[in-house]
């Protein structure tokens, strides 16, 4: 009988070897920025891609040729870079502006928060002599007549209605309060102006309407309550205790 030789090696003496940790061999570490070595007239760029240098191509395209520098790119936050086509200089400035920006927002919130100024006066005149008429009929229809204009002064005399010269356009009126039971009325003559002023009427109105005739001006006022519901007069008997506290006289009703 030949003999064979057992030339096979048992899984004990494989195992007893050492083993390579991968991670402990030594790697040539990626080229990046001025490092590389030139290749073909060209720095050699990582991983063999243009996309890392997507801007700065110097042999190219003379380095950024959208004007960006090297710490324009900022991580982790926005960066402002031009503002009203002007390029911003530094991060200092940025701040600087920005805390301008909205210290001026605060102060115009704050000025729109604050109460308005009173309007200018109008110097208008009150109209204290007028022409009440109601007979209590059925469309609930009264009238203020109003035919003459006071003086600029108690000691002037007054003025005819058809000599002050008021067209359509110089007179206007408005029904106040919250249940329409005030009336104000405006009428501009010449440099002059005018008002009748009621705070609190003696009953409602839902409707005034004003009828410029030759010789006088008629208010003409439909009551809310119609029939034989007779106004004594045109201001209210009560206390005039709740008010509109409303500067309606100076509110000019006649700006064009």
């Amino acid at each position: 009988k030949s003999e064979v030789s057992n030339n096979t090696t048992s899984v004990d003496d494989t195992n007893s070897s050492e083993l390579k940790n991968v991670f402990d061999v030594p790697q040539p570490l990626p080229k990046v920025g001025n490092g590389g070595e030139e290749k073909n007239g060209e720095k050699e760029k990582p991983f063999k891609s243009s996309y890392y240098y997507a801007h700065n191509q110097l042999k190219k395209t003379g380095g950024y040729t959208d004007g960006l520098k090297a710490h324009d790119y900022q991580m982790n936050g926005p960066r402002l870079l031009s503002k009203g086509g002007n390029r911003v200089a530094d991060s200092g400035n940025i701040k600087g502006k920005c805390d301008e920006e909205r210290k001026t927002n605060d102060e115009t919130s704050n000025s729109s928060a604050k109460p308005q100024a009173p309007k200018a006066s109008l110097n208008s005149i009150p109209l204290n002599r007028y022409l009440w008429d109601d007979d209590g009929n059925e469309q609930g229809v009264a009238k203020v007549h109003i035919t003459h204009l006071p003086g600029k002064s108690p000691t002037l005399p007054s003025t005819n209605w058809g000599d002050a010269g008021v067209s359509k356009g110089d007179v206007a009126s408005k029904l106040i309060g919250l249940h329409k039971n005030g009336l104000i009325v405006q009428i501009r003559a010449a440099s002059v102006r005018y008002h009748l002023y009621i705070p609190r009427m003696y009953g409602e109105v839902e409707d005034v309407k004003l009828i410029v005739k030759a010789k006088k001006l008629i208010v003409k006022l439909t009551k809310k309550e119609k029939g034989s519901n007779v106004w004594p007069q045109l201001p209210s008997k009560a206390k005039n205790s709740n008010i509109d506290p409303i500067d309606y006289i100076n509110d000019d009703l006649l700006i064009l």
